[in-house]
């Protein structure tokens, strides 16, 4: 079978999404000529700015619609409250900060000249009761306010003070459903094993490492990956598309009934941190609106890979521009065909660029 281009063949409805990142921090990056453990390496300084994964996907999105939202409780930046020169490179009214009373964490980037990315990532401040509550009621005006019909909530979940576990995000769900937005996430660890079981989520965006995590099983094909997929899909029990971001390997989509891939764009790597963030922006600019009825999933991914593939040449997680038609066809999925990056280490480059 042919690959099949996908480029928009009339306007694109824009998608009108809120995100919400319940553990932004502030991204120091650095780069340098290697990294070497235990001796002194010498970086240079490139620059700082607010990130994390919510608002590096409403970011893309804003570049493409103007019905965007980027929820973010934020506490002070290096001792004074957080400002709008934080986030330059973001459209005026798309943060909606919460003010929190623990000041921001911080996270150190290293790039080194070999393409591979080091993220050095502080834990979270953990949130009291009225904190979140008040970043839900935010979030939940937000999708009122521009009729949202997609939300999105990615990254680390803080920990509530008062009980030391996890925020709870299935109250945030049941809401934003009831006022007619779909949920997409975009996490790791146990957070991800724990709500890509939710009845409310349609789409979750692992990478090929966060997949390997809540299948159990160690990924070498391609047709490993599809299958791990359709397992989570299995468990689910309600319609739910997988966004797989496999570094070099490209990006995957697969439903129940349908699996979409394509290739990544041959860039120079300067920065993998964000990769994912900007794929799966590509993917739910044309997911939920897709301009081609008959396959809007290879739309989406085609689109996704472009988006993603394009963040990695650039040193921050946002790059400035990005196209509306796809750069990258989606091929057919050869299933014996071995993964580039194999799954039991870490993956630090292509579209997989890690940032929680």
């Amino acid at each position: 079978m042919a690959s099949r281009p996908h480029a928009p063949t009339g306007a694109r409805t824009a998608p009108r999404v809120v995100t919400l990142t319940p553990s932004p921090a502030i991204d120091r990056v650095y780069s340098g000529d290697g990294i070497v453990p235990g001796v002194v390496n010498r970086v240079s300084y490139q620059n700082s700015y607010l990130a994390g994964k919510g608002l590096n996907i409403a970011y893309g999105l804003s570049l493409v619609s103007p019905h965007v939202k980027a929820v973010v409780p934020l506490g002070a930046v290096d001792g004074a409250p957080p400002h709008r020169g934080w986030w330059p490179d973001v459209a005026d009214g798309v943060v909606e900060v919460v003010p929190v009373s623990r000041p921001v964490r911080q996270n150190a980037i290293i790039a080194t000249v070999d393409g591979h990315t080091t993220n050095l990532n502080e834990e979270p401040p953990s949130l009291d009761r009225a904190e979140w509550a008040r970043t839900v009621d935010r979030t939940l005006a937000m999708i009122e306010w521009i009729g949202a019909d997609r939300l999105v909530v990615g990254g680390t979940l803080p920990r509530a003070t008062e009980t030391g576990g996890h925020v709870d995000l299935g109250p945030l769900f049941e809401s934003a459903h009831a006022l007619g937005a779909r949920i997409a996430i975009d996490m790791s660890g146990t957070a991800l094993s724990r709500y890509a079981r939710h009845p409310l989520v349609d789409v979750i965006k692992p990478n090929l490492s966060e997949l390997q995590g809540i299948a159990h099983d160690t990924l070498r094909t391609f047709g490993d990956v599809v299958e791990a997929a359709r397992a989570v899909i299995r468990r689910h029990g309600s319609p739910l598309t997988v966004v797989v971001s496999l570094g070099e390997d490209g990006l995957l989509g697969v439903r129940a009934d349908a699996v979409s891939w394509a290739p990544a764009l041959a860039v120079p790597v300067v920065n993998t941190t964000g990769a994912g963030d900007s794929a799966l922006a590509g993917v739910l600019s044309a997911l939920d609106h897709p301009t081609d009825p008959v396959h809007p999933l290879d739309e989406a991914i085609a689109i996704g890979a472009t988006w993603g593939s394009l963040a990695v040449a650039h040193s921050t997680t946002r790059p400035p521009q990005l196209p509306v038609r796809a750069l990258v066809a989606t091929e057919p999925v050869q299933s014996h065909q071995a993964l580039a990056e194999p799954s039991a280490i870490r993956t630090v480059s292509g579209l997989t660029g890690a940032h929680a």
